[in-house]
């Protein structure tokens, strides 16, 4: 017979009822009905799909494989800790980053705690096998392709220690089907020379087409906490730098030519860190309000939208295992005591109520304040567990389509237009739009940079996943349209001079769009440093009228750039992502254009002898 989770009825995420519903916050007034994973009808209280037979990869701080809620899942002996070169890679309170220790912990229940065993909650693939690959700041070339993935095969490229590591991981991950990587760069700006694949990008390309007998494994990251901004930002030369977008802006004196509240704007973009694409799904979040999360950054190389909520503290986070014990990992005495100084009487329903040293938690090994897009990209972990589970014969392929197929669309604010956002430069007669509001687009998919597709419906894809028929359009091959000459370029008159614009057009030959990549290469040939934080990126179409702000301007790399600018006579390689046209007929003249958007003027009547170069599109795959 089966158990009961005693905290599953707090976790919002498998079943949100509203505002009435006991969760670990002070305040869940907001909480909208069925903004959840809609996963109960796929788990049959046990009975249904659970995710038994596939494998859940957690490339994170640690995971601890002896938590009384992971331990029936965590494979023996699978696991690898970098640190020691042991298979445990349960997290160290004496490691640099213990402050982080508990963060892997937390994912893997999110994807894979165990259900209807009586304890803590459970998780959306509750019978998923797990395996953990830690420590993240560990990571090096080498062990970075172990845990995605590349395995034994990058044996013939290293020699010395790297190689006696990678006779030491072994086989890890030749059986994985889910790698799960709740992390990535916080950068100030996009990435120098993006060009180059790293090991994670090169270990995705080859997992997703030699594991799971050819299948391809399924990758998932998450999109970034960095909307609102970030206090330690990567810059191109190494350093960090914290950015605030709104305070930025408002220190330029800028924030008034915003047409709406420029913190409508995503500061950080998920188009700064354009490595593991296309073969990652990167995962936004959304909170119990059914809004995306206050931190969760906005990009046109979203995917997909998880449960991620926000503090746990004045509103609902999210439900899962924490480090064992009142002295470790988020749930601990000490944060119980701060929680109670700072909130006095309140404290009483959010500590003691559900979780601290109380009966439903007496040993502290669950925590109510897992967030972000890390605590949302297991949820789709756990969600494409149960679609493997459905139907062991999907690709790779397969289940990205799939989920951007049934996600459901939310927002009806951004939905309406309400969020987007303009800007319009100081004497312009013409406001430019710097994020767009949800499309449909002519493959009838819904795409929004804030949210990708929208938001997972476990139901709905586990059930196209049993029916499933691949779509028209599939191909084998990527197809790519290029110009090396310099680009065409003009001012736009309606906006008084304002805007300096730069511009490619190039045509594919017959066939269906899958996630598109934007390469191109601008050379500063104007004597001029440029702040490349004014500069706007947009991809259009000619046929279907639709265009993608594949990446906006006055984001936080108009901060960066201040720092990282580029100086005359540089050259300066941009990849960026887009999945605005999935679905899409390839057909019809494509327009890549650059703008430089309200620069000094003698940046702007200049910015036309700058030479872009080098312009190529690459559809991948639907």
């Amino acid at each position: 017979m089966l158990g009961h989770d005693p905290l599953a009825a707090a976790a919002w995420h498998l079943s949100n009822t509203g505002p009435t519903q006991a969760v670990s916050a002070m305040d869940n007034s907001e909480a909208v009905a069925g903004m959840d994973a809609n996963v109960a009808s796929v788990h049959q209280e046990g009975a249904g799909l659970t995710g038994k037979g596939i494998t859940i990869a957690v490339i994170d701080s640690g995971l601890e494989i002896g938590h009384e809620d992971l331990r029936p899942n965590v494979l023996p002996g699978q696991s690898f800790n970098f640190q020691n070169n042991s298979s445990n890679p349960s997290p160290l309170a004496t490691r640099a980053d213990s402050h982080m220790a508990d963060h892997g912990t937390g994912v893997a229940g999110i994807a894979a705690a165990k259900g209807w065993n009586n304890l803590g909650s459970r998780g959306l693939a509750p019978n998923a096998s797990l395996q953990g690959f830690a420590p993240l700041s560990l990571l090096t070339t080498v062990s970075q392709g172990l845990s995605f993935g590349a395995g034994s095969q990058m044996a013939s490229d290293f020699s010395g220690t790297d190689l006696a590591l990678i006779k030491s991981f072994g086989a890890r991950a030749d059986g994985v089907d889910i790698f799960n990587y709740s992390a990535g760069g916080d950068y100030a700006s996009p990435q120098l020379d993006p060009t180059t694949p790293d090991m994670r990008t090169l270990a995705a390309e080859y997992g997703t087409t030699a594991l799971r007998s050819g299948k391809g494994a399924i990758y998932f990251q998450a999109a970034g906490n960095e909307f609102l901004g970030s206090a330690e930002a990567a810059m191109q030369n190494g350093s960090s730098m914290p950015i605030d977008c709104v305070a930025l802006l408002f220190a330029d004196n800028m924030l008034a030519r915003f047409s709406n509240d420029a913190a409508g704007h995503s500061c950080l973009n998920t188009n700064y860190e354009p490595q593991g694409q296309p073969y990652f799904m990167k995962v936004a979040a959304i909170a119990a309000n059914g809004r995306a999360g206050s931190y969760s950054s906005a990009g046109a190389s979203n995917w997909i939208t998880g449960l991620g909520g926000e503090s746990g503290v004045l509103t609902p986070a999210i439900v899962t295992t924490d480090d064992s014990g009142c002295n470790l990992g988020k749930n601990n005495v000490a944060n119980q005591a701060s929680l109670w100084a700072k909130y006095a009487d309140a404290a009483l329903k959010l500590v003691a109520n559900l979780f601290g040293q109380s009966a439903l938690d007496p040993q502290c090994n669950y925590t109510g304040t897992m967030n972000g897009t890390s605590a949302a990209t297991p949820v789709l972990s756990g969600v494409a567990a149960l679609m493997l589970e459905a139907n062991p014969g999907l690709s790779w392929l397969d289940v990205k389509y799939i989920l951007a197929k049934t996600a459901r669309l939310v927002d009806p604010s951004i939905a309406s237009g309400a969020q987007a956002v303009t800007y319009t430069p100081a004497g312009a007669s013409q406001a430019l739009v710097l994020s767009d509001p949800w499309v449909r687009n002519q493959g009838g998919f819904h795409f929004q940079t804030r949210y990708g597709f929208g938001l997972v419906d476990a139901q709905a894809a586990v059930a196209m996943a049993k029916a499933y028929t691949a779509p028209v359009g599939r191909r084998s091959t990527n197809l790519s349209s290029s110009l090396s000459g310099a680009a065409m370029a003009s001012n736009l008159a309606a906006s008084a001079g304002h805007v300096a614009l730069m511009a490619q057009e190039l045509s594919f030959p017959a066939g269906i769009s899958g996630p598109m990549q934007v390469d191109l290469t601008l050379t500063n040939t104007t004597g001029r440093d440029i702040n490349p934080g004014t500069l706007q990126f947009e991809l259009s179409n000619s046929l279907t009228g639709e265009r993608s702000i594949v990446l906006p301007a006055y984001g936080g790399w108009y901060q960066g750039g201040k720092t990282d600018l580029i100086r005359a006579n540089a050259q300066q390689k941009f990849r960026f992502f887009t999945h605005a046209f999935y679905g899409n007929s390839l057909a019809g003249i494509w327009t890549m254009k650059l703008m430089l958007i309200d620069g000094p003027a003698n940046e702007s009547s200049t910015f036309n002898a700058n030479t872009l170069t080098g312009v190529t599109l690459t559809s991948y795959s639907i």
